[in-house]
């Protein structure tokens, strides 16, 4: 067994892998400047809800080839841009030391550009690391991309990120905006999908677009408004561009289905970061409807199904992330849903399916945005309020060295020092408390991996190291 100890969180300066170190590394225990956030103990930098799903999705929707990483699809032979937006944006958010994924965020956005049409937008499916077996691009998988392009350029500082996001900013209001409002993709322009509309991201693109990105935020907006249901709030998977509602493309459904379940998360982002007024009158509505005692889910978050007519009648039967995480984020927007919050976070942890392409890409996204991590890098002011927990700062005083198969800790003048190693399960393998001024703990018979030093002072709290095993 070789051994190499990365004190990332105890000495300043080292990085644990190639790559830029990450000027927001998760977990951020943030707060937004609008609504609320679950209240609920969340992932630590190691093991966790977050980290847990993080890695599931990783293990199962992942596939690398050379210089290129894919999403795959629920049939996993294809790959759809839309995947590629989640994964660039989860994978920008969920730096840190140990899950270093600012190379698999580059292999994710060269897929993106490998597999691009004449207008400068992936094709919405692509068979594997071949071809476009549906060709020609979708705008919510753009919007994505490009906000993700704009958090990597504060995440790691690389100026190529924003030059990028710009060119794709620009294309997108080139080829998918008409008349100040957002098309479905570059190549179609018929019904409009609610949960298309990114208002998160467009408020950015302000930023750095001169563009009349306000023109089509009110548009959205209105639709949306006239959409909605007056009773339940529910919105629908597609829509003309005055609010009426018609069949899914896929689904051939009317109501809140697959392709439309977005839009409460969505919104939800634009609220947290912006406080959009629109964003929260409509999620507002949709939970009061929610947490009725008359609605069909009646504040139970064990009765929320996977399909809905905009009345209010399931149309399945299936318990799923997806609609879980979606009902839950809508409760961000007000202090009063706090409670709703707290539970569909709750279930999104245990209860409610998580697997698959859809279910496990979006889990990870809600868990993210529910917690506080979904931060908005470029807000200055709220990103400086952003505090990391106490378990997770530095525990000044201490230095952790191995030599062979053991691990020391100096505890210089800090007094009661206890150290523990924490496998990935949140399992303690090994543990050990100061004698004199030196810990000293026997790593013999540790497997290949990535363990946790988690250091306690009975004056100075606590503190987490990485030690990695490897070749």
């Amino acid at each position: 067994m070789n051994l190499k100890l990365i004190s990332a969180l105890l000495v300043a300066g080292l990085a644990a892998s190639a790559g830029a170190a990450p000027k927001y590394p998760f977990p951020r225990a943030g707060t937004y400047k609008y609504g609320v956030k679950a209240g609920t103990t969340y992932a630590p930098a190691l093991g966790g809800e977050i980290n847990t799903a993080f890695k599931a999705w990783k293990t199962a929707q992942l596939d690398s080839s050379g210089s290129m990483m894919r999403v795959k699809f629920d049939n996993t032979t294809y790959t759809v841009s839309e995947g590629i937006g989640y994964g660039m944006l989860i994978m920008v958010y969920m730096d840190n030391a140990v899950n270093n994924t600012q190379g698999q965020f580059d292999k994710l956005w060269a897929y993106y550009k490998n597999f691009r049409n004449s207008n400068g937008l992936m094709h919405w499916k692509i068979q594997g690391f071949s071809s476009a077996n549906q060709q020609n691009g979708a705008t919510d998988a753009e919007l994505d991309v490009a906000l993700a392009l704009l958090m990597a350029y504060k995440q790691w500082g690389n100026a190529q990120y924003l030059t990028d996001a710009k060119s794709l900013i620009s294309i997108i209001w080139n080829k998918e905006v008409a008349s100040n409002r957002l098309k479905p993709g570059d190549a179609w322009d018929d019904y409009k999908n609610p949960s298309y509309f990114s208002p998160g991201a467009l408020e950015l693109f302000k930023l750095v677009d001169a563009n009349g990105w306000d023109a089509v935020m009110t548009n959205e907006y209105a639709m949306i408004k006239a959409n909605q249901n007056a009773t339940t709030g529910i919105t629908s998977d597609w829509c003309t561009t005055s609010g009426s509602a018609v069949q899914g493309k896929e689904t051939k459904q009317m109501g809140m289905n697959y392709d439309g379940v977005r839009t409460p998360w969505r919104l939800a982002i634009g609220y947290a970061w912006h406080g959009h007024a629109d964003a929260k009158v409509i999620n507002d509505k949709l939970t009061a409807w929610l947490t009725s005692s008359t609605s069909t889910i009646g504040n139970k978050v064990a009765n929320i199904k996977d399909g809905y007519t905009q009345s209010g009648t399931a149309t399945s039967t299936y318990y799923v992330a997806t609609f879980v995480g979606a009902f839950g984020t809508a409760g961000m927007t007000n202090a009063d849903r706090q409670a709703w919050v707290n539970s569909t976070y709750a279930q999104l942890k245990v209860g409610a399916d998580g697997t698959g392409y859809y279910h496990s890409s979006l889990k990870v996204l809600y868990q993210l945005l529910m917690s506080g991590n979904f931060n908005n890098f470029w807000d200055s002011a709220s990103m400086a309020s952003t505090s990391i927990p106490t378990h997770e700062r530095p525990l000044a005083g201490a230095t952790v060295q191995r030599q062979g198969r053991q691990l020391t800790v100096d505890a210089g003048t800090l007094t009661g020092l206890q150290a523990d190693v924490i496998d990935l399960k949140g399992r303690t393998l090994r543990t050990g408390s100061t004698q004199g001024s030196n810990l000293s703990l026997d790593l013999t018979g540790l497997a290949q991996g990535i363990y946790t030093i988690r250091l306690k002072s009975a004056g100075s709290g606590e503190a987490r190291s990485i030690a990695l095993t490897g070749n």
